[in-house]
């Protein structure tokens, strides 16, 4: 198939402001995988032999430095019949300016999603950096737990079918009239748009395709309701008439559907009556194929819910790229860590060129308004991972190579 699909590893970022941790610089020398052994202990939420970490210093540890540093042999995972017995998930703490004024943690996190999900991870990532400033099992408690409530029993109805069905045909509609759709708009705008099949085809076509943009913000205070809104924005603007697709998590399975607004998105009700099937394991290799087909006409929206520790770094950044990815496919995605709101979008360069202007207060993405723009910030911008070993990226080859940065000595494994 010419266009990519997503591979079964998930990478995930949370950036941190140490100013405020007493002794950040002895943190690197730390036992990062006992600190992480220690999390899955306290909570019961993961085995301990599936999750490792290790702290290190880099020359930078801002989020856009640390999704350029290279993947090594740590960070992949085995392909053999030794793989279930190999760690799942996998926490890479990198700090940075350590002895300056701006001391920065950035901890990637690469999970397998064939055994545990992206919120799971990340949970477990922020459990182990308690652990690592010093706290204690009874310091971690029932503060330390998502704040949302997990979802809510999957329904048993035969609206499942109707859904499939409702959606099969609509992508079929939608390729079927997509020829003459591609003849229309190359006769009359000189151009294919990237929200249709024909223009997914269009920019893979020949393979030298470009990593998408990924823009991280930190607002100033809880933007969630308001994101969500400008997020609606944008897939209006994109023409992404089909709405927002969804995962529902019940971990370690999962379900998906689709919203036609983002008011739906605020509903449990809707989305578990809008879901295709009952949870289930994650959809991966040929079967995304069918994914790929609805985010040809939707917009995918992840919100990793609101979180609360007791550590004291102040988390600043965070990033969601599920490995090889279509770079055409158009996201947002969020995530509250101790009353920080954190979020992002993801797309193709120009889709996000229109996401930070609404994002600036811009009317349709017209002219910035600086009044209501204010509290998001500029976009910290970067490309979706193309260099990790497994992730088998087929775009432009130039792309396989991480930017060179010396690594500093490994600390506390």
């Amino acid at each position: 198939m010419i266009v990519p699909v997503a591979c079964q590893y998930l990478c995930l970022q949370v950036e941190f402001d140490l100013g405020t941790v007493a002794g950040a610089p002895s943190l690197p020398a730390r036992d990062h995988d006992a600190a992480a052994k220690k999390a899955c202990a306290q909570t019961g939420i993961a085995q301990e032999r599936e999750v490792t970490a290790r702290g290190r210093e880099v020359p930078s540890a801002d989020i856009q430095s640390v999704q350029k540093l290279p993947f090594d042999s740590w960070s992949t995972y085995p392909t053999d019949c030794a793989a279930e017995e190999a760690p799942a998930i996998k926490f890479d703490f990198c700090y940075g300016g350590l002895s300056g004024a701006s001391p920065r943690l950035c901890v990637r996190v690469l999970t397998d999603l064939m055994r545990y999900d992206g919120v799971t991870a990340t949970r477990l990532a922020l459990h182990a950096l308690e652990a690592l400033e010093g706290a204690g099992a009874e310091e971690l408690g029932e503060t330390s737990k998502p704040t949302f409530a997990p979802n809510p029993p999957f329904p048993k109805s035969g609206l499942r079918a109707l859904n499939s069905l409702s959606m099969l045909c609509s992508i079929v509609l939608d390729l079927a009239v997509s020829p003459y759709r591609c003849l229309w708009n190359a006769v009359t705008r000189w151009t294919v748009p990237r929200t249709t099949p024909e223009g997914w085809l269009w920019h893979y076509l020949g393979g030298n395709y470009e990593p998408c943009e990924i823009q991280v913000y930190s607002p100033e205070s809880n933007k969630f309701k308001d994101f969500l809104a400008k997020a609606d924005q944008l897939r209006a603007g994109l023409g992404l008439r089909r709405g927002f697709l969804y995962l529902l998590n019940y971990s370690p399975t999962i379900t998906s559907g689709v919203v036609s607004s983002a008011a739906d998105l605020l509903c449990v009700d809707t989305k578990l009556m809008s879901a295709f099937r009952e949870p289930g394991p994650p959809l991966l290799g040929s079967q995304l194929h069918i994914m790929n087909l609805i985010l040809q006409r939707a917009m995918m929206f992840n919100n990793y819910g609101r979180h609360v520790h007791s550590f004291k770094a102040v988390p600043t950044a965070f990033s969601w790229d599920w490995l090889n990815f279509p770079g055409a496919m158009t996201a947002a995605f969020c995530i509250s860590i101790n009353g920080r709101f954190l979020c992002g979008l993801r797309g193709l360069p120009e889709h996000m060129e229109l996401g930070a202007r609404i994002l600036s207060g811009g009317v349709g993405g017209e002219d910035p308004d600086l009044e209501n723009g204010q509290g998001y910030g500029s976009a910290r911008r970067m490309a979706q991972v193309a260099h990790h070993p497994q992730q088998q990226w087929g775009g432009d080859p130039k792309f396989l190579r991480a930017e060179a940065q010396l690594i500093c000595p490994v600390g506390g494994q």
